[in-house]
């Protein structure tokens, strides 16, 4: 039994670095600016003042990183408490954690289309798509599982 789980931990270990060098190396993404309008004004920053350490791309990985890692830090704390009652908060744990993931990506496909230059409609019609998405594989685990 628990040669499967080191054997899934490995797998799913050797799927993330995958992930990880294809996002390192796909770094082209990084140069490009949207193109100015007839007044010269880029419409992904119109009107739209942020805090320049709100405009790295450092910010939001570490941020991401932290949240993810106190929601871990705090499903493990439970989890491996004698104390704790067992299927109390399971379910208040796996909607808070489906929320926050849930969220940071619908927000994150919003911002990322905006911050390409497309306008609020397209970027909700993305939003709209993978939330779609998402929602298909929540029905089809529950459909296998």
């Amino acid at each position: 039994m628990s040669a499967t789980y080191v054997t899934s931990m490995l797998v799913m270990a050797a799927l993330a670095v995958l992930v990880l060098i294809a996002l390192v190396r796909s770094r082209r993404w990084y140069h490009y600016a949207p193109a100015p309008d007839e007044h010269g004004q880029v419409p992904a920053l119109e009107g739209e003042r942020r805090p320049p350490l709100l405009e790295r791309p450092t910010t939001w990985i570490v941020g991401f990183v932290a949240l993810m890692l106190g929601a871990v830090g705090g499903v493990f704390a439970f989890v491996t408490n004698p104390d704790a009652p067992a299927g109390l908060l399971s379910l208040p744990v796996l909607a808070v954690g489906g929320l926050m993931l849930g969220g940071y990506l619908l927000y994150g496909t919003y911002s990322a289309a905006k911050g390409r230059g497309h306008p609020s409609s397209i970027a909700a019609a993305e939003t709209a798509t993978l939330a779609g998405a998402l929602f298909l594989v929540a029905v089809s685990a529950q459909l296998i599982g």
